[in-house]
């Protein structure tokens, strides 16, 4: 991990955040020796190609800067991927820290391949631009087709007082940056988060591992929900006019 020069002295916490989710991503995948059997680097590097020209004009590696962050931010502090959730807070089963780790994870790795497209715009426009696919994505909608537990918009709901903070580190991290593009990002990897989600078996009706394998997909979904909601908050943020 390279940091560009280009970055401003106050992008100190966007920088830790992501390093940060790199250490927390090598843990988890030197566990199986690869990235998880769901999610390659290749499919990180479509989707972020696919996302960037979803967002003409936009500046895919402040973006990218920023979808670290939000997943950094939304990650449960508690979970460590080298000591797994034995200091889970009540109430959370076994799994879910770790089910949680990977769809946020999942979202920083596409934040890196956006900063990996070097396919900076020479200037950005005063209006923000956003592609026919992505902005027809209603994730509220699609919470509500896939069938995941109401209780997790309703934790993700009340996990958003911390907007204020996430928006305040976006700002100071990435002076004149537009939040908006950040908050679609978001939106996209909290949709690729719960669409790998769906593809993943469910688990057995019994036994210590089916209880398990259930608190990790109560977790991912947890993230997508928590990526989601968020990233419409910032997708609602009023523009900055001149700026990207």
């Amino acid at each position: 991990m390279t940091e560009p020069a280009r970055w401003p002295a106050q992008g100190a916490e966007l920088v830790s955040a992501r390093e940060l989710m790199d250490r927390h991503w090598a843990a988890e995948t030197a566990k199986s020796g690869a990235g998880p059997s769901w999610f390659s680097q290749t499919e990180g590097q479509v989707f972020a190609q696919w996302l960037a020209g979803q967002l003409p004009g936009s500046d895919p590696e402040r973006t990218g800067w920023g979808l670290i962050a939000v997943a950094a931010m939304l990650y449960p502090s508690w979970y460590d991927p080298e000591l797994g959730d034995i200091l889970r807070p009540a109430g959370w089963p076994a799994g879910r820290g770790k089910g949680a780790s990977m769809g946020l994870l999942m979202a920083s790795r596409v934040g890196e391949a956006l900063i990996g497209t070097g396919n900076l715009p020479p200037a950005a426009p005063a209006v923000l631009k956003v592609g026919a696919e992505l902005a027809g994505i209603n994730f509220m909608e699609l919470l509500a087709e896939s069938g995941l537990n109401p209780d997790l918009l309703s934790d993700s709901r009340t996990g958003i007082e911390e907007l204020t903070e996430i928006r305040q580190v976006l700002t100071a991290g990435l002076p004149g940056a537009d939040l908006r593009a950040t908050g679609w990002a978001a939106v996209a990897s909290a949709v690729l988060v719960a669409t790998q989600l769906a593809s993943l078996p469910a688990p057995g009706r019994f036994g210590r591992y089916a209880r398990w394998r259930a608190g990790v997909l109560t977790g991912t979904a947890a993230a997508a929900a928590a990526l989601g909601v968020t990233g419409e908050a910032l997708a609602r943020e009023p523009g900055r006019p001149g700026r990207m």
